[in-house]
């Protein structure tokens, strides 16, 4: 299926391999890795996770197929640059998809924010260099939003100033300074409305500023929001743009009514968790809003009359970690949080005053910190502490498909009786 092999063996020091082609390195490791590095960036492009050390690592005659061996006793094989996704160097605070799915952003804490073309989900195309404040500039601190019509990109800073790009082009951003002013601290969190004209920010401050963005190249401020007695680490605006939800340290959820951004005033002030709220959001039909706490809870609320809100049952519970971030899939079937216990839950939200849990993501080595869907829901992605962006296919039917088109030929009925000791079921359109 994939060629001839040539397998070379490691121990417990790594060892690379090139690829047939000569534009890219793989290694196994040790510590259950397989990293591959583009020889002309001298980057890592991948880093493969192994549940024990690799012991062996082989590419394909395409030179995009690597096979690696674990000491668990499995043979996988990955399409390169695979589903792991590397550039950043510190900490990723958000993962963002456009809206056409085609561009992945990640705002991560060594100041960049990381674009990737996934025009080929299965092979990401990293956009050299990553965006970068402009010298003199106030430094980028990992938060990022796309607009509404994909034109547009915003990152908060550490000193309070927000920067824009016109990414029209992904692969030719173009700077739209100067700064929008107004934070004095750092900008934990960035959202645009559901129309593209208003953009808030919230941050240390305490305060939540809004800017009219209705022209990228000349925005001018709308208002400023008081109220949280703490940082605001996360904002996010209902989908018919009149309610905007903010989640503090304060341990509160404030509700807006900003239908005239010029002249927003106080909804609600939402309680319940026992520690700082990190995260927000509604979902696609705009009845949930579901909120996320250090408390290593999610709380929902139906917010169907933004000025009552009305909480759904007792909080969601299982994660062994901070709630950081939430988000839910485009038909709001499925809600995913982002964990600091290294993983990604999944709750099936469908019937919000009955959710259950649907699945557990694991894979990151450290604090995950961001989750985002795709808008056409196919993907998910996931980021946090070891700065890698993991992918995962959302489709049972697509991830089955793939598999069966990399896993060469099925097991025949004799095959299967010799090493399968449950009985015989076809697999991958194998009759025989």
């Amino acid at each position: 299926m994939v060629g001839p092999l040539q397998a070379i063996t490691v121990g417990p020091l790594r060892v690379d391999i090139p690829s047939p082609n000569g534009t890219t390195v793989a290694a196994g490791s040790s510590d259950g890795t397989a990293p591959v590095w583009d020889l002309a960036s001298r980057r890592i492009t991948a880093t493969l996770p192994h549940p024990q050390p690799v012991i062996s690592v082989a590419f394909g005659r395409d030179s995009h197929t690597l096979a690696t061996g674990s000491a668990d006793g499995v043979e996988r094989l990955w399409r390169l640059p695979g589903p792991v996704l590397a550039g950043p160097t510190d900490a990723v605070f958000t993962v963002a998809f456009s809206p056409d799915r085609r561009t992945l952003a990640a705002g991560s804490r060594d100041k960049n924010v990381w674009l990737w073309d996934l025009a080929q989900p299965r092979r990401p195309v990293a956009l050299d260099p990553p965006l970068t404040s402009p010298v003199g500039s106030a430094t980028l601190d990992g938060s990022a939003a796309f607009s509404p019509d994909g034109r547009t990109l915003a990152a908060g800073s550490l000193e309070g100033p927000l920067q824009l790009w016109d990414v029209t082009t992904p692969r030719e951003p173009v700077w739209l300074g100067p700064p929008l002013t107004g934070p004095t601290a750092v900008v934990q969190t960035i959202a645009f409305s559901p129309d593209g004209r208003t953009l808030a920010a919230g941050g240390d401050d305490k305060t939540v500023r809004l800017w009219d963005v209705t022209d990228p190249k000349r925005p001018h401020a709308l208002a400023t929001l008081t109220g949280p007695t703490n940082s605001v680490y996360f904002l996010s605006f209902s989908p018919d743009g009149h309610t905007m939800a903010a989640g503090s340290f304060d341990k509160t959820v404030r509700l807006w009514d900003v239908t005239d951004p010029k002249r927003p005033h106080a909804l609600a002030t939402l309680t319940g968790p026992t520690d700082a709220v990190f995260t927000v959001g509604f979902s696609p039909d705009g009845r949930t809003l579901a909120a996320g706490s250090s408390d290593k809870t999610v709380l929902l609320w139906d917010v169907t009359d933004p000025k009552r809100p009305v909480p759904l049952g007792p909080p969601l519970r299982g994660p062994n970690g901070q709630v950081y971030w939430l988000t839910f899939n485009p038909d709001g079937h499925t809600l995913a949080a982002a964990n600091t216990d290294h993983t990604v839950w999944l709750w099936d939200v469908a019937d919000p005053k009955r959710p259950h849990a649907l699945a557990t993501l694991t894979g990151a080595t450290d604090e995950v910190l961001t989750v985002a869907f795709s808008r056409d829901g196919r993907i998910l992605a996931a980021s946090g502490g070891d700065t890698r962006v993991r992918l995962w296919d959302t489709d049972p039917d697509r991830v089955a498909a793939y598999i069966c088109s990399v896993a060469g030929t099925p097991l025949t009925r004799e095959e299967w009786s010799q090493y399968v000791p449950e009985p015989y079921q076809p697999i991958c359109g194998n009759g025989n």
